[in-house]
């Protein structure tokens, strides 16, 4: 009887000794922010046109402007059957309307030796609140004295979530 009630009193102590500051827990929540990817395609090349240059002892010098229009220094667009529309680059980009994105565009492009291009850029639609957008690329091309020729070279955009 003596060991029955030993028993129950070692029962009903040991909740006591359980609560003796040697335990402790907490919780945590786990979570993760899943966004769809940010994407780029190209919708159109660049294009300074077809040019005859006025005199092959000066450089040329062609400015293409945001809306594609070119202004020519010692050169003039070719017209007639071989005539070639001068056009700016376009890129549309899509992204998730909440995060905004960081680009690389480079700042010039090397066409050929002696004819450089020196990139100008406008970008719409990066920043929150907008799912997609477009990338316009311009700039200033310019052709050492007695360049004559085609010219052309591959260039890269990238873009990023920042």
């Amino acid at each position: 009887m003596r060991k029955l009630i030993a028993l129950a009193l070692v029962a009903a102590v040991s909740p006591i000794f359980a609560e003796d500051g040697n335990h402790a827990s907490a919780s945590a929540t786990a979570g993760v922010n899943l966004y769809a990817p940010v994407k780029i395609s190209k919708t159109q090349d660049l294009s300074f046109g077809a040019v005859v240059v006025n005199n092959t002892a000066i450089a040329l010098n062609l400015v293409m402007a945001v809306d594609g229009t070119v202004t020519y220094t010692n050169g003039v667009a070719l017209i007639g059957s071989n005539a070639k529309a001068a056009q700016t680059a376009k890129f549309s980009f899509t992204k998730d309307s909440t995060l905004t994105v960081a680009w690389t565009i480079p700042g010039s492009v090397e066409l050929g030796p002696g004819v450089n291009w020196t990139v100008a850029s406008s970008i719409a639609g990066d920043g929150t609140a907008s799912t997609a957008g477009t990338v316009v690329l311009y700039g200033t091309l310019v052709a050492d004295a007695g360049k004559t020729g085609t010219f052309a070279k591959e260039f890269n955009v990238s873009v990023n979530y920042n």
